[in-house]
């Protein structure tokens, strides 16, 4: 016997509703940190909202950065979620 199986029906639902609030918390840290990347160390002129992707300059370590971020956010964690 788990300790899951010992919780009731309603301490269950507590525990996935507050995994899912922390989830959705570090999806928005995630995308917070990786937005501001882009608009703060871009020396070039780009946009990501305007579609000039292939203007944007970042520093190396940024770039290697945001793409471990990018890497964390969309495949790592929904598969560990």
């Amino acid at each position: 016997m788990s300790k899951n199986d010992a919780l009731s029906g309603e301490e269950k639902l507590k525990q996935r509703t507050r995994y899912y609030i922390f989830v959705v918390i570090m999806a928005l840290i995630i995308g917070l940190i990786v937005g501001f990347s882009l608009a703060f160390f871009d020396m070039g002129d780009g946009n990501i909202f305007t579609g000039a992707v292939n203007e944007i300059i970042l520093p190396p370590a940024i770039s290697i950065a945001l793409a471990i971020g990018f890497l964390i956010g969309l495949v790592i964690w929904p598969i560990y979620s």
